[in-house]
């Protein structure tokens, strides 16, 4: 800046008034979009994993949590499997892939996270999906079914594959080695 020019034509109060109204409505507009991207629906395959093949589907939506998916797919399940009857949701495990999903994320933030296992991305929903004019259409996963495991089956063969290979997502250390990466490529 050259302090010898006059600047006193310029209304900088009103300027700065401006741009920060300019960014409250991009942030609500980002907001807004997220939001909507929240309410889609998806549709996700599981498997009660006892060794069984029988696949079921439930339909919830993006903003859904992990612990919301198990409590819902419990309800379904404890009607086949008696065992499960008196279990609770909270000793279940949501497994993906290689990745076991603690309760407390959204599959927007594991979708937004792009979240990669070993067979590619946890989830694989058709390209359409992306597009957000698609109002009241249900995305399914085209990947690999989720297995819903009880902690103590689990804790009992946690030595034994595929149990060994499990590991329990953390969204810091997953970002940390994926900027890792590709701080490497360069």
């Amino acid at each position: 800046r050259d302090p010898t020019v006059d600047t006193s034509f310029i209304n900088q109060g009103e300027t700065r008034l401006e741009l920060e109204r300019t960014k409250r409505e991009i942030s609500r507009e980002f907001e807004r979009h997220q939001e909507t991207i929240r309410k889609e629906q998806i549709q996700l395959k599981y498997v009660y994993f006892d060794g069984s093949k029988l696949e079921k589907a439930l339909v919830l939506t993006k903003g859904q949590t992990v612990g919301d998916f198990l409590k819902e797919a419990r309800l379904v399940l404890q009607k086949e499997y008696a065992d499960l009857r008196g279990v609770s949701w909270e000793s279940l495990l949501f497994v993906k892939d290689d990745f076991v999903i603690p309760y407390n994320y959204t599959f927007y933030d594991l979708l937004v996270y792009n979240v990669q296992g070993e067979h590619g991305p946890l989830f694989k929903f058709p390209a359409e999906a992306t597009h957000v004019e698609d109002h009241g259409k249900v995305f399914k996963d085209q990947h690999y079914s989720v297995k819903i495991v009880e902690k103590s089956s689990y804790e009992a063969t946690r030595h034994l594959f595929p149990q060994r290979t499990w590991r329990i997502f953390d969204h810091l250390k997953y970002l940390k080695g994926q900027l890792t990466k590709e701080k490497s490529i360069l």
